[in-house]
This record gives C-alpha cells, sequence and structure tokens, in this order.
C-alpha cells in the first residue's frame, strides 16, 4: 500500500508498506474534478501546479490534527499506468477504507456560503471569507448536502459503508458531521439501512438489499458499474477494461458461486447490477439471464418470501417469482458447469472427504496430483489452455506426456509475484485460483481460433513433492531447449514500454558479446543495480 506524508519541508512524499507493516493512516474519499494530482504527477515534480493539489494539503492537515502521519487519496496512490496495480488496488480499496483510522468526506459541491467564489478549489480563501464574514453564510447547508453528487458516484458506495469513522467536510473545509450525527439524513438521502452505517455485516443482507443500495449511482467506465460493487459483496475478481458488459455477468456468476451459494442470486438482482450505469445494459444482461434461465423449472406462483429488512419500517412480503428465479439460475449455472466439464484422468486435482476443492492452488500452489502420478525422467506436465478473447474465463487441461511424444508447446517464463491467489482457471473440469501476474500472462497469450500447449513451472510442477520438483529441475534446460518457443511475460503494457522494448532492439544490434561471465549485458546490469542508479532512477 502507497501512503503519503508530509516531510520536514512541508512537502508531499509517498512510501510503500507491505501489508503487515502498514502505519495508522487516514483515507479520502472525494468526487475526481478537473486537474486531480495523479501518481505520475507526485514522481515528475508538478503536483503542486494543479488544483487538486490544495485538496491534499487540506487533507494532510486534517490527518495531522488527528495525529495521523500517513494518509491516502486514490488519484496519487495508485499507478493507474500499471493494469496489475491498479487491478490489485481495486480489490483491495474496500479493506483499505475499512482499516482506515479516520475517513474524511470532501464534498466539493456543498457550500456554507450562499453565494461561494468561483475559485471554490482554493479551500483556504474559502474558509476565511466564513470567519471574516466576507460571504454570506447559508441558512442551512444541507440542501446541498441531499443534492451532493458525492451520494450519485458508483465507487463512493463502499466508501460510505465500511470505514468505521467517516466524517464530512465542505468545500470550504468545515466540519459538516459524522456517519453517526447524520445517520438519519444520510439514510433519507441512500435508503440505506441504518444498521449497515453501525456497522452491521453485509453478510446479513440479501444480495437484493445490497443491489438497491448501488441504484441511481453512475460510474463514468461502463466496467466500473460492476467493479465498484465487489467489496459490498465481498468478492475478487481481475479488472478487465475493454470488456464491457461482461463485468456484470462475471461478477454475478461470482456472487453465484460465493459461499452464501446460489440462494440469494435472482435474475431480477442481476438485472440492477446494469440497471443503474446504463440503458443498453438492460438489454445486454437480459440476453445472459435469458440464457441462464432453463424452460424446464418453470416459476412457482404460490411461492412466497418474508424480508424483515429493507428500511427498517416493517416486513416486506414478496411475491414468488424471485425465489423460483434463484432456482433457475442456481440449476442453469450447475449445469453449464458440469456440461462442460472435460473427461477426469490422473492429472486431476483432488478432492478432500467433503467433497470441497482446495482453493490453495496458485501462482506457486499448483494443481494436487495423486502420488501415482509422479513425474519421472523424460515426463513433464503441459496444460493446453482453450482458445477466447480477452475478458472470458480461462479454462485449460494438464495431461502428462514423454519428450518423445509431446506435442509442440511453448515454455512460459514469467515472475510469480507476492500476492495472494485471487484469480480464477478452470483446470480439469475444476476451478483454482492464480496470482495475478499468472492471470494476465495467460489472458494475453491464449489464442482466439483454437487451444495453445503451455509449459509453466508453477502449474506443471507438484511443488508439495521434493522428489518430483528435483527431478524436473534437473531437466529444466531440456524443458526450454525443447519447446517451440519461450514467452517471456513482463506484465501489462504501459507508457513506457514501447520506447524501452526499442531501446532493448537496438542495444542487442550493436556488436557486443552479451553472454558469458564477462558478457557486456551482464556488467550493464552490475552497474544498473548500484545504489546510486537507482537513486537516479527513482528521481527521475
Amino acid at each position: 500500500m502507497r501512503l503519503l506524508s508530509l516531510n520536514n519541508d512541508g512537502e508531499i512524499a509517498w512510501r510503500e508498506f507491505i501489508s503487515h507493516n502498514i502505519p495508522p493512516y487516514a483515507i479520502l474519499s472525494h468526487t475526481w474534478d478537473s486537474e486531480e494530482v495523479t501518481f505520475g504527477d507526485l514522481v515528475n515534480g508538478s503536483s503542486k501546479t494543479k488544483a487538486g493539489y490544495r485538496k491534499i494539503l487540506f487533507f494532510s492537515e486534517q490527518a495531522k490534527c488527528d495525529g495521523l502521519d500517513y494518509f491516502w487519496i486514490d488519484t496519487c496512490c495508485i499507478d493507474k499506468r500499471s493494469s496489475a496495480e491498479l487491478s490489485e488496488a481495486i480489490n483491495s480499496m474496500f479493506n483499505w477504507y475499512q482499516n482506515a483510522e479516520r475517513c474524511y468526506v470532501y464534498l466539493a459541491d456543498v457550500s456554507l456560503l450562499s453565494d461561494p467564489p468561483e475559485d471554490w478549489v482554493d479551500i483556504a480563501k474559502n474558509s476565511a471569507a466564513i470567519d471574516t464574514g466576507h460571504g454570506s453564510l447559508q441558512k442551512s447547508w444541507k440542501d446541498d448536502f441531499r443534492t451532493a453528487r458525492w451520494f450519485r458516484r458508483g465507487w463512493t458506495l463502499q466508501e460510505l459503508i465500511a470505514p468505521h469513522s467517516l466524517s464530512f467536510f465542505s468545500r470550504e473545509g468545515r466540519h459538516l458531521g459524522n456517519k453517526n450525527s447524520l445517520e438519519d439524513l444520510i439514510h433519507e438521502i441512500t435508503g440505506i439501512h441504518r444498521g449497515v452505517m453501525r456497522g452491521s455485516a453485509l453478510s446479513s443482507y440479501t444480495v437484493q438489499e445490497r443491489l438497491s443500495w448501488a441504484e441511481g449511482r453512475q460510474t463514468t467506465r461502463i466496467e466500473d458499474g460492476a467493479y465498484c460493487l465487489l467489496g459490498i459483496f465481498d468478492i475478487n475478481m481481475p479488472l478487465l477494461y475493454g470488456e464491457g458488459d461482461k463485468a456484470f455477468q462475471r461478477i454475478a456468476e461470482e456472487i453465484a458461486k460465493s459461499t452464501e451459494g446460489y440462494k440469494a442470486v435472482t435474475n431480477r438482482d442481476v438485472l440492477k447490477f446494469k440497471a443503474y450505469s446504463s440503458e443498453r445494459g438492460i438489454a445486454y444482461t437480459k440476453r445472459i439471464l435469458a440464457d441462464l434461465a432453463l424452460e424446464e423449472f418453470h416459476e412457482d406462483e404460490n411461492a412466497k418470501e418474508t424480508n424483515t429488512r429493507g428500511t427498517g419500517e416493517g416486513n416486506e412480503t414478496k411475491n414468488g417469482s424471485e425465489v423460483s428465479d434463484t432456482n433457475k439460475l442456481a440449476k442453469r449455472m450447475a449445469l453449464a458447469s458440469s456440461a462442460s466439464t472435460p473427461p477426469r484422468d490422473q492429472d486431476d486435482e483432488e478432492h478432500d472427504e467433503s467433497g470441497h476443492q482446495d482453493r490453495n492452488c496458485g501462482g506457486n500452489r499448483p494443481l494436487k496430483f495423486p502420488p501415482s502420478s509422479r513425474l519421472v525422467n523424460d515426463q513433464l506436465r503441459i496444460i493446453t489452455l482453450d482458445g477466447a478473447t480477452i475478458g472470458d474465463r480461462l479454462v485449460g487441461h494438464v495431461q502428462t506426456y514423454n519428450f518423445s511424444n509431446a506435442p509442440a508447446y511453448y515454455a512460459l517464463s514469467y515472475t510469480w509475484g507476492d500476492e495472494p491467489d485471487l484469480h480464477p482457471i478452470s483446470l480439469n473440469g475444476s476451478t483454482r485460483f492464480i496470482r495475478s501476474n499468472l492471470f494476465h500472462a495467460l489472458q494475453r497469450i491464449r489464442l482466439r481460433s483454437g487451444g495453445i500447449h503451455v509449459w509453466i513451472d508453477s502449474i506443471c510442477i507438484r511443488q508439495e513433492d521434493e522428489m518430483e520438483k528435483k527431478s524436473q529441475v534437473k531437466q529444466m534446460a531440456k524443458i526450454y531447449k525443447n519447446a517451440t518457443g519461450v514467452m517471456v511475460w513482463l506484465g501489462e503494457k504501459d507508457s513506457t514500454s514501447n520506447l524501452a522494448l526499442n531501446l532493448i532492439e537496438k542495444i542487442v544490434e550493436l556488436k557486443y558479446s552479451w553472454s558469458g561471465a564477462d558478457g557486456c549485458f551482464k556488467k550493464l546490469l552490475c552497474q544498473a543495480i548500484r545504489p546510486y542508479t537507482a537513486a537516479i532512477v527513482n528521481s527521475i
């Protein structure tokens, strides 16, 4: 997690912390405006030239008043040039807001002045206008509060619910109240049950109730309409910007696979994922649900369900369509899963006695193979990755071969990373979870037209079997040598990728010896990792 602080000179500085070593911090919730400070602005030193810098200074001073040295703000604490970092941050964001010591909500369109200055971004100037009497005070700021843009944005829903300490500030930086003192007003605006704002477990509220909190909220990008709900449903899934409406199908399926099972998801519920973002999404989601519904599962006209929540005003009785739709959706997903399951062989993963799958397979915790399937000399496992496009589910099959009869395959070279196993892949008919870097690599290397054979060390070698690991390491050179090609995954493309790769091509073209103990490439790397060189790079 990247946090900001003020250094001895009063300048904004940033520092990265590992999850177990994160200090107490404050967190900002706001709506974006023009000239927000980005992480790139902090790095290149241009942050002070932007209007949003004043917001950060106000935020830092407020954190200091509350005895907090560190603070977090989404605009400049996430390097959005890195898709992997952005995906990890959004999957972690609910927890970041939940774990913050203080959360400050800055409402840029709520003023204590009836005729605020045009330069409303200058927080200190507007606050001084109140103190000196140079502005006409409003009789009440609550009318602005009710119509604040903050209550209409998709991302701010989790920022309202997750924090245990939430304080609201006007555009002048004046404290308006907190989540407790403004509870009735917030409930009036949002319709969110008071118990939610008091910290009740979200799992005690139905999917329909949680979806209703998001109705009327908007996001700039289509996919964000789904991504902003990950924390509300305690779901982790990769971000695939460009997938459009598929994001809503994926999050609906993830809810259906959650610990509460299928019982909470209904056709009508899933429709709401898109209803509050764009009209065209409704038609798309209807097509999804039409595909999920089975004609042989008829709606039970007599089924009824009683809901004891909602606004807290009393019980609400629904007709039976939602109960019936739940069953149809659940059964359809179960049948679809079994229909796509390929035949099992000796390399299929094991299940425990209760039939549950082991979720601990991932970047460095691969498939659990039965003892009888231990690889011997001149054997290797290869994954056949099914053809698909970006955003589709990863599906593959693992099989054992001898080098003499192995199909033409590619070897994947990549870094495992330290992040948790969050991303699903179906292998041999069962869902496993892999790390972010491998997930994005597989999304990119698979073909659209058909399957591709790939060797991946973290999955194709049984990591818990020391004998197999030792044997496979000895023949690693042979595995790479026999491969049709080696695919090196550097990560998702960013603004520096083209220039860097072009530079590498030019370096390779130079008439130097790049290999061997005394090769120029090794000497160049030795200089690159010196502290002085690293300091220069970090200062650029």
